[in-house]
Order: structure tokens, then sequence, then C-alpha cells
């Protein structure tokens, strides 16, 4: 699998993830070549709330995918 690959499947898993708890809004791009940061974790006080009265703080994220063999 190319890295292309890898980074998507990654980053959607991550996202995927996070949306589960409701509390944390992520923007993070795919395919992404800035060296920094790939986006932002956007985080409020209130579940499903997304809006700028609920809005807590924004945490910067870098998302790393490989991929795993199995060794058997």
């Amino acid at each position: 699998m190319d890295n292309s690959a890898i980074e998507q499947i990654g980053v959607s898993a991550v996202t995927s993830y996070l949306c589960t708890g409701g509390y944390v809004s992520p923007q993070i791009d795919k395919n992404d070549k800035t060296p920094l940061w790939d986006g932002f974790l956007n985080v409020y006080e209130s579940p499903d709330q997304f809006n700028n009265k609920n809005f807590s703080y924004r945490v910067p994220v870098q998302v790393k995918a490989s991929e795993s063999r199995d060794k058997q």
C-alpha cells in the first residue's frame, strides 16, 4: 500500500474515533504536506454543541500512520 493511502486511512481512523465522544471536532486535512501540523482538534464544553459559545480550546495535531505487517 502506498504512503498516501496509509495516511488517509490513519486520518480517517483518528477522526472517526474522536467524533464518538461529542466534545471534539477534528479539523484534520488528508494529504496535508505541511511539515508541522495536519490540522487541529477543536474542543467544546458541551457535547455535540459545536458553536462559538461552547468553544473551549484548539489543539494542533500531527497524525502519523504506518502499515502493520503480521510476523508469524
